[in-house]
């Protein structure tokens, strides 16, 4: 078998841009887990008993436990439900269309068939989602460029859900975007 079959007709530029991708799709759950953890442990509750407040603690521990490990889909869906009744700066809609079509990118770039690279260097991936008669097919064409859009773009998305933490003036330690330095 040849090295790194079925992946060494793709150059290690490709290779290296898909994977910054990848990284800065994690960075983005990482800091969407982070935002819900701020915005529920900020929240103001009130309690009738000693035994109340320690069942909504137990609780609010196994939630966080699955959103430390949730994918981007459930972490929007954690994330819209601790947002929804806050006053946002931005258009929080918009950062939630936002977050849903770069789940349905990082879908695809994760979980596609990636095919060799056609003579101008794009890559043609496979990828199918869906159920039953839902089942979609996307063929697309795939370069470094594109990968360094989507990249830039996600980034982007991570900063704004960092500023929306920022913005309700909960804090949020030992992360620094771009813009803080």
């Amino acid at each position: 078998m040849e090295k790194y079959y079925p992946t060494q007709k793709h150059s290690a530029d490709f290779w290296e841009h898909l994977g910054r991708v990848v990284a800065t799709f994690g960075f983005l759950e990482e800091i969407m887990a982070k935002a819900y953890l701020a915005f529920t442990g900020n929240k103001k509750l009130s309690f009738n008993s000693d035994k109340e407040l320690e069942e909504a603690y137990e609780k609010w521990g196994k939630e966080l436990e699955k959103v430390a490990t949730g994918q981007l889909s459930f972490l929007l869906k954690k994330y819209k439900e601790a947002t929804k009744d806050l006053e946002h700066k931005i258009d929080i809609n918009m950062l939630y269309s936002e977050v849903k079509e770069a789940n349905d990118i990082r879908n695809m770039l994760c979980h596609a068939s990636w095919r060799a690279p056609l003579q101008d260097g794009k890559s043609p991936l496979f990828y199918a989602r869906g159920k039953g008669e839902n089942l979609e097919t996307c063929q697309q064409l795939i370069d470094v460029e594109y990968l360094k859009q989507v990249q830039e773009s996600v980034a982007d998305i991570t900063i704004r859900v960092f500023e929306t933490v920022k913005d309700q003036g909960f804090d949020f330690p030992g992360i620094e975007t771009p813009k803080e330095k």
